[in-house]
């Protein structure tokens, strides 16, 4: 069982109740992953620009997490961990809310919008005037290889369509990824 149901510990068939150890660990770790997310959050560019400050900031997060991980796993955290875990959670996807978006998104923006039109993104091209005439011009600008037609699968091009009917924009798979995440991040708290 993981840390944060660990309540109780089994020992030799029988069952001693114990009380939450100290989660004190997962603040610095918490604290280390928050301002990790938060400095990439405050760079230019993507990481296509800064490969190295971003690696070492993934790497940073990442090492938090696992000690987060090897924390709640050799004990019971107890609500106040509980708590925290899902403040640095919700606080990490704000964060990563001002994190420049991958350039792939502007693609799926503009073969969403064209789905929606009526127009079928594997003959029509990004780069082509129908295509440009259904999104923002800074949107076009964005995209990567607008001369090639689409590669996605039907049904992520159904999703990208989704989106887009719902929050148009590159705002909706911000949003989507964010809801997908609490959701995960409720199912783990469950």
């Amino acid at each position: 069982m993981y840390g944060w149901l660990r309540l109780k510990l089994y020992r030799c068939g029988g069952v001693r109740v114990i009380g939450p150890r100290a989660w004190w660990p997962l603040i610095p770790a918490g604290l280390t992953a928050l301002f990790a997310l938060g400095w990439l959050g405050l760079q230019p560019g993507t990481w296509r620009e800064q490969p190295v400050l971003f690696a070492g900031g993934a790497l940073a997060i990442g090492a938090a997490m696992l000690i987060g991980l090897a924390v709640v796993r050799s004990r019971a955290v107890g609500p106040a961990g509980l708590v925290w875990i899902f403040c640095v959670g919700v606080a990490m996807l704000g964060l990563g809310l001002r994190i420049a978006p991958s350039d792939d998104v502007f693609r799926y923006v503009v073969e969403g919008r064209q789905l929606l039109a009526g127009q079928n993104p594997f003959l029509i091209a990004p780069a082509m005037p129908q295509a440009q005439a259904l999104v923002d011009p800074a949107i076009n600008a964005g995209v990567n290889h607008p001369d090639m037609t689409a590669i996605y699968p039907p049904l992520a091009l159904g999703l990208h369509a989704g989106v887009q009917a719902v929050v148009p924009g590159v705002r909706g798979f911000q949003l989507l990824a964010g809801l997908l995440a609490v959701a995960c991040l409720g199912l783990t708290t469950w």
